[in-house]
């Protein structure tokens, strides 16, 4: 009896932990200028790179952020000012720009990574066509 208590919440804690890596894994969308991709998803951390643009300018931010719950935050090391904040809102991944002295991490003139992305999903072709 004790053995299949365990094994049920053994699966219930692996089942957890799977949509939770799962919901904030993916390419995030906010337009056609503005992604991240999000992978390498654990209960600890995630890795992200950015790809945005403004024009000729663009931001290239990447690095590992630390997950509390529905939020993350990305500091470039543990002496900087700069942060990007990840908040995980039903399907909505919102980023969250914390600027202090005008700092931005790896982002170019006129380019911001706060917004509302969504979640890009693949369609599906017809064989048809």
């Amino acid at each position: 009896m004790k053995t299949k208590i365990l094994t049920l919440v053994l699966m219930f804690i692996l089942a957890l932990t799977t949509s939770f890596a799962q919901s904030w894994e993916g390419k995030w969308v906010q337009n056609k200028n503005y992604s991240v991709k999000i992978s390498n998803v654990n209960n600890k951390t995630f890795d992200f790179v950015f790809a945005c643009y403004n024009g000729r300018n663009m931001g290239e931010a990447e690095g590992k952020a630390i997950i509390n719950g529905n939020e993350a935050i990305y500091q470039p090391d543990e002496t900087s000012i700069c942060q990007i904040k990840f908040i995980l809102k039903n399907e909505t991944l919102e980023i969250v720009d914390i600027i202090q002295n005008d700092c931005l991490p790896d982002a170019g003139n006129g380019v911001y990574y706060a917004g509302k992305y969504k979640l890009k999903t693949l369609k599906k072709k017809n064989k048809g066509q």
